[in-house]
């Protein structure tokens, strides 16, 4: 044999190895199915005329025993040194979803990712709730003060005022965090970089908070936000672009995690019988943790600003001013303690915002708070499955509404149930 048939055939074997390796790495697209399964007993104690709703005919109840589930249907394949996938979370309850939503499915969402970073594209949360450090992350039970105490009570604290655009931050995050259905969820695309030396970034990029779904959804949607009765709550934005980074260390024994993270975008108008103009959105939080030997010490800072409140006018409806609306502002503390299949935290959250409510052409000054605290403990019995408890007390208010049923709302929620992850 020739020394250039050993050297062909040598060339041939090395290459039919190199190829064997990366077929043996390459992978199709493999579905897994899982699901979880929430069965929770409720009891809550507000204000009497909270539970009626401004209505005897729409009584809340007091107590009651509900479900959460849902499917997961994930795909994951590998091509070389590239992996892309999906998710695919239904809601799949008797009912429609704990937080209002009627759509089949709750999140829908797609990566791709290499050694350059992941990006994700769908209806799916972005670089926030991927990124964020603070109090919730350290919650056991349902989550604390970002649990599911607030979807027990009526947090709208203006049942009997004429108008409002108090939006009251129960769940501490950024304002398009505020909702937890669809605007959390909007379609978006996000990138995040790979972790180097314990630093992570992303950024998400949000066409629209009120778009979701596919393009049936369009249909109706338009750039501002169009309404013949009284304006409240107007929450909508447009590009919103949100990101930040975070960061972890491990000193010793002690692990050190800080975030930094932020968000912008077009506030959408309000036509009525005129329009009226909001605060663009411009938002920032930072937040930090230390763990020690199964214990968790962490907490954050969010400023709203004046995000999405609307702007003052004169008599003639021409804005003449920026002064008078209330910037708003949360902050959050927490502390657990972990052992084995042991969980339990206490955390606090204060917020505060407020603006200028509308009614006719008569702009009111509300300003509202809101003080949260929570205490829950879980127990992981077996695999999959955690028997949970939490006690939460809350106080709402809406400081221009003199009328005690219209402007505070307090109470305790007692919540005991158990998580199935399968």
């Amino acid at each position: 044999m020739s020394k250039k048939t050993k050297i062909a055939l040598a060339s041939a074997v090395l290459a039919a190895g190199v190829a064997s390796v990366a077929s043996a790495h390459d992978r199709a697209p493999t579905v897994t199915l899982g699901g979880s399964i929430d069965t929770q007993f409720g009891y809550q104690s507000q204000k009497s005329g909270f539970n009626t709703a401004g209505s005897t005919t729409n009584q809340r109840s007091k107590h009651g025993l509900v479900n959460d589930t849902k499917v997961h249907v994930k795909a994951d394949a590998h091509k070389g040194g590239l992996k892309y996938g999906g998710k695919i979370v239904l809601n799949t309850d008797t009912s429609n979803s704990k937080v209002g939503e009627s759509s089949v499915a709750n999140q829908t969402m797609m990566f791709v990712e290499s050694s350059f970073g992941r990006m994700e594209a769908g209806s799916y949360t972005g670089a926030y709730d991927a990124l964020h450090v603070g109090a919730r992350r350290l919650a056991s039970a349902t989550g604390g003060i970002d649990g599911d105490w607030s979807y027990w009570v009526n947090t709208d604290v203006d049942l009997a005022a004429t108008a409002s655009n108090t939006v009251l931050p129960v769940n501490p995050g950024l304002p398009t965090e505020f909702d937890r259905s669809h605007k959390q969820n909007a379609s978006k695309l996000t990138y995040f970089t790979p972790t180097f030396a314990g630093f992570k970034a992303g950024v998400t990029w949000t066409p629209d908070t009120e778009q979701h779904g596919t393009v049936n959804n369009l249909v109706g949607l338009s750039k501002d936000f169009t309404s013949t009765n009284t304006i409240d709550q107007v929450t909508g934005y447009k590009n919103v672009f949100q990101g930040g980074f975070n960061y972890h260390h491990k000193f010793d024994k002690v692990t050190w995690k800080f975030s930094a993270l932020g968000e912008a975008g077009k506030a959408k108008k309000v036509v009525n019988t005129n329009t009226y103009s909001r605060h663009d959105l411009r938002a920032w939080e930072l937040g930090a943790s230390a763990h020690y030997m199964g214990f968790g010490l962490g907490g954050a800072y969010g400023d709203w600003g004046k995000s999405g409140l609307l702007k003052t006018r004169n008599a003639a409806g021409v804005i003449s001013s920026y002064q008078g609306a209330k910037a708003g502002k949360y902050w959050n503390v927490a502390a657990n303690y972990e052992h084995n299949h042991f969980s339990a935290s206490l955390g606090y959250m204060a917020a505060e915002t407020g603006g200028f409510g509308l009614s006719g052409t008569t702009y009111d000054t509300r300003k509202g708070k809101s003080d949260v605290v929570s205490f829950g403990v879980d127990y992981k019995l077996a695999p999959g499955f955690m028997p949970y408890a939490e006690v939460t007390h809350f106080k709402l208010q809406n400081k221009t509404v003199v009328a005690p049923t219209a402007g505070k709302n307090s109470g305790t929620v007692f919540l005991a149930g158990s998580k199935l992850h399968f």
